[in-house]
């Protein structure tokens, strides 16, 4: 963990990650733990990836290239990648797709919703970012794609910093 910010972020979450097989999707320079499985779009020379693949696209057939089987993962945790896509709702499925029944996707984002990160229009803002989120978008956006299958344990509990936690289990 490289600084303070993200020991307390990954510290909010960590729980949700110490049991079964799990995945660091997107983990750039910044692992969550070197005992995690983790993928980036690519190569780092320090601290990178243990798999370079894209990161909305895990199947397991894709273009003869690494993947993953369906219902794998008892968790899946990724950190400020999922507003670098467009179509945050087809990566989404994807990765839950990927979660075994009862497994947790684990996600830090900025909050751009609640003005604790810039959003995408401001000129201040990350030039990757492609999509605004916050709390309350993704709780909804969850809720409305996996309905009843997905139940909400956590979300917003990081206090200070731009950083927002959302933990969703995989319900049957």
């Amino acid at each position: 963990m490289e600084n303070t910010t993200t020991q307390r972020e990954f510290a909010a979450v960590w729980k949700w990650c110490t049991q079964g097989i799990g995945v660091d999707i997107g983990c750039g320079t910044n692992r969550l733990s070197p005992r995690i499985l983790a993928i980036d779009h690519t190569d780092h020379a320090e601290n990178g990836p243990d798999l370079v693949m894209d990161a909305a696209l895990l199947d397991w057939r894709h273009k003869g290239g690494p993947g993953f089987r369906d219902n794998c993962f008892d968790f899946i945790f990724s950190s400020h990648c999922l507003e670098d896509f467009e179509d945050i709702e087809g990566v989404l499925r994807e990765w839950w797709r990927k979660l075994k029944f009862e497994g947790v996707l684990v996600l830090l984002l900025p909050d751009m919703e609640g003005g604790r990160y810039p959003r995408v229009e401001d000129p201040n803002g990350n030039p990757s970012h492609r999509v605004n989120v916050g709390p309350k978008m993704m709780a909804e956006t969850l809720s409305r794609l996996f309905g009843a299958c997905c139940e909400i344990v956590q979300c917003d509990t990081i206090k200070g910093g731009c950083t927002f936690d959302i933990v969703a289990r995989r319900r049957r």
